[in-house]
């Protein structure tokens, strides 16, 4: 069974901007892709369907074979986490322990669960130490590790990423590259990206465009 598929999907802004037109997509368990296309191809409008954030027109996007509807909304984001191209847009709160506990707490997790995830999640992006830093002080690459973290500490089954080297240096591009390829590997998560280039994904992943 795809673990995400869409069928015809398309999203049409306002009435007037179609930014989707009958797409077609589908993503089996532990597949690594990538979907390129240009700034304004539609790529984070697609990924924002993924778990519920944007509604379609018109069409249907199915989890595990079941479309999205509002009784099975909070189990399609445990199940689905996007972390969007700019940091900033996701990571809030004043300390990088807290923005990661966010969305365990929001599970209703027990104190004890939530700190472990938070421990889990930080070793596995490789920030153990960065527990009391400031997000907004920290690097983009930082950043961008912190807002992965706060999506692995949901335990997510896959992990959707909006063009996730923009900003960063080669030396910077190529460790997070790295990153996720672990993540992939090593914890079984469906890896998902987006990018303008080919180039930059081509070393990880399926292409789509």
């Amino acid at each position: 069974m795809n673990i995400i598929e869409t069928r015809e999907l398309t999203h049409i802004y306002r009435g007037k901007i179609t930014a989707l037109d009958g797409i077609n997509f589908s993503a089996k368990p532990g597949e690594r892709i990538a979907i390129i296309g240009a700034n304004g191809a539609g790529k984070s409008t697609l990924f924002k369907h993924f778990n519920g954030i944007l509604k379609p027109t018109s069409g249907d996007v199915l989890i595990k074979g079941e479309s999205i509807n509002n009784k099975n909304i909070l189990d399609v984001r445990r199940t689905v986490g996007v972390v969007f191209q700019d940091p900033d847009d996701q990571i809030f709160a004043p300390t990088v322990k807290q923005d990661v506990a966010f969305g365990p707490m929001n599970l209703g997790l027990s104190p004890d669960e939530i700190e472990k995830r938070v421990r889990e999640s930080l070793e596995t992006v490789r920030l153990t130490g960065f527990e009391e830093r400031a997000p907004h002080h920290l690097s983009t690459g930082e950043k961008k590790k912190v807002a992965i973290a706060g999506i692995l500490a949901m335990r997510p089954e896959v992990l959707v990423l909006d063009e996730p080297t923009a900003g960063l240096d080669p030396g910077g591009a190529m460790r997070l590259i790295k990153l996720i390829n672990e993540m992939n590997r090593y914890l079984g998560i469906t890896i998902i990206t987006g990018d303008a280039k080919a180039g930059r994904c081509a070393c990880c992943c399926q292409i789509h465009s």
